[in-house]
């Protein structure tokens, strides 16, 4: 391994080395709750529920109910799968009771009003993706503000990628971005198909600006003679989002990530995938 390689893992050594560290930390994620779970034998387990996250029809974060597995919902008050959005709920019209005392949203009202974004029409998901990216991009411990358009672009249908970090003066297809300006993409229509929880965003983020960036930043074009899908791969693979991943999503970075990785990598972190 490099002196540079040797740099960039002693400079992440954080997330690989304490893979609780990143859950509740100074991101705000909000996972380590604890809950008595009774099984059908009357037996008592503590399991740990990550909150279930909320949005109005735009992407705008409504709030967390706490107690379920960070799936991303949008509220509204029709079936939320049609394209008529003037009746949506916002933070300016919610529903009565839709938040708890304590600030978080009340589950039984929110899933009433809500529909999860894998169940939602094509149109809809677009037109909330925006939104909800920048929300995690945030949550995942990353300012927004850096980024030159200060929102996820969304990739262009003619890459046909997932997602694409784009850094000034070093990465390719970046001849848009001044030398040091910054540009992340993902492709809007992959929320509430390949991304379906607010864990893929952030494991995805984790890949993106957590290695690419950072990488690029670091090395400037010198990134490219350091195995950089590789060391982008391990980076999303041992963060701690990943544990948490929709197995979707856990599928599509096996198929197109496992090719960058040692065997004894995919075995470990891909073992369960047939």
């Amino acid at each position: 391994m490099s002196s540079i390689e040797d740099k960039f893992f002693e400079n992440t050594a954080f997330f690989f080395n304490k893979p609780d560290a990143y859950m509740g930390g100074s991101a705000g994620m909000g996972v380590d709750k604890v809950y008595n779970i009774e099984d059908s034998s009357g037996r008592t387990t503590q399991k740990i529920i990550p909150p279930g996250d909320y949005f109005d029809s735009k992407g705008g974060y409504l709030g967390s109910d706490n107690i379920n597995d960070k799936r991303i919902y949008i509220t509204s008050k029709n079936d939320n799968t049609g394209l008529d959005s003037k009746d949506d709920y916002s933070l300016f019209n919610i529903p009565k009771g839709f938040y708890n005392k304590n600030g978080k949203v009340n589950r039984k009202v929110g899933q009433s009003t809500s529909v999860e974004i894998t169940n939602l029409s094509y149109e809809r998901r677009i037109e909330a993706s925006a939104g909800i990216l920048r929300y995690y991009y945030a949550e995942a411990g990353y300012n927004i503000n850096e980024l030159k358009s200060k929102s996820i672009t969304d990739v262009s249908s003619n890459i046909g990628a997932l997602a694409m970090t784009r850094f000034g003066g070093v990465t390719p297809t970046s001849e848009h971005l001044n030398k040091g300006e910054k540009d992340i993409s993902v492709s809007y229509s992959s929320l509430g198909n390949v991304l379906n929880n607010g864990f893929d965003v952030i494991n995805l983020f984790a890949h993106e600006r957590g290695c690419h960036m950072s990488d690029a930043i670091n090395y400037g074009a010198q990134l490219y003679k350091m195995d950089p899908e590789y060391r982008a791969y391990f980076f999303q693979i041992k963060h701690s989002s990943w544990r948490y991943v929709s197995p979707k999503f856990k599928k599509h970075v096996f198929y197109v990530g496992s090719p960058y990785l040692y065997p004894s990598q995919v075995k470990k972190y891909f073992g369960d995938i047939k």
